[in-house]
C-alpha cells in the first residue's frame, strides 16, 4: 500500500484503526494478567523500584495519581464533551466518549472482582511507603504537590526506609502471600482516550503550527 492509497483513507478510519490497535493491546495484556503469566515480572519491578531512595517527589507522585481516578477522568471526560459541543461536533460525539469511559470503568470493575495476583505482605508494605503516607496536609496545602513543588512535602519518615529495605530483602514467593485482587489497565484505559480525544482536537482545531505540536506533544 503507496503513501497516496493511505491519503485517501477517510481520517475517521485512520484513528479507528489506530483505537483497534490499542484496544488488541489492552485485551492481550489482560490476559496475560488474568492468566498470571507477568506475575513474577510484576513481583520482581516492585521490588526493583522500591531500590531506589524515598524522596519528597513521591508525594507529587502519589498526587497525580489520583487524576486518574475514575471520578476525576469522568470530569475530564466531561470537559471535553462540552468543547467538542462548543467546537461544533454532533452531540453522538459526546455520547461515544462517555460510552467508551463507562466500558472502561465497568471493565476494570470487573477485572478487580475476578483477576488476583499473589503478593507477599512485605512488598505490599514496602509498595505502601512510596505512597507518601508522612503526607497529612489539608486539600488546599497539597495544590502544590499537585503542580509538581515537592519541596512542599514532608521528608520520609526513618520507619518508612526500614519498612523498604525489609521488603527489598524479602523474598518473592513467600508463605505470607496473598491474594491482590486488581486491574492494573484502569487509569492506562482512561489516559489513553482522553489523552488520544486531546490529540485529536489540538491537532483539528489548533492552526498555529508550534502551539499545535507543542500540545499534541504534551
Amino acid at each position: 500500500m503507496n503513501s497516496r492509497t493511505v491519503n485517501r483513507i477517510p481520517t475517521a478510519y485512520k484513528w479507528l484503526f489506530l483505537a483497534l490497535i490499542f484496544l488488541g493491546v489492552f485485551s492481550f495484556y489482560t490476559y496475560l494478567v488474568s492468566t498470571g503469566s507477568l506475575t513474577a515480572l510484576t513481583l520482581g519491578q516492585e521490588q526493583w523500584v522500591l531500590q531506589r531512595p524515598l524522596t519528597r517527589f513521591d508525594c507529587v507522585v502519589r498526587e497525580w495519581k489520583y487524576l486518574g481516578e475514575a471520578q476525576i477522568s469522568a470530569v475530564i471526560v466531561l470537559a471535553l464533551c462540552i468543547v467538542c459541543w462548543l467546537l461544533g461536533y454532533r452531540r453522538r460525539v459526546a455520547l461515544v466518549l462517555i460510552l467508551l469511559l463507562g466500558i472502561g470503568i465497568g471493565g476494570e470493575y470487573l477485572g478487580k472482582q475476578y483477576i488476583e495476583q499473589p503478593v507477599p505482605v512485605s512488598i505490599q508494605q514496602g509498595m505502601g511507603t512510596l505512597n507518601c503516607p508522612q503526607l497529612h496536609q489539608s486539600v488546599l496545602r497539597r495544590i502544590p504537590l499537585l503542580l509538581g513543588i515537592w519541596w512542599f512535602a514532608p521528608a520520609p519518615l526513618h520507619w518508612q526506609t526500614v519498612i523498604k529495605q525489609n521488603a527489598v530483602a524479602a523474598p518473592l514467593y513467600g508463605e505470607d502471600a496473598f491474594a491482590d485482587f486488581g486491574y492494573p489497565s484502569g487509569h492506562a484505559f482512561r489516559w489513553m482516550l482522553i489523552g488520544l480525544v486531546a490529540f485529536w482536537l489540538a491537532w483539528r482545531q489548533v492552526r498555529r503550527r508550534i502551539l499545535r505540536r507543542l500540545l499534541m506533544a504534551l
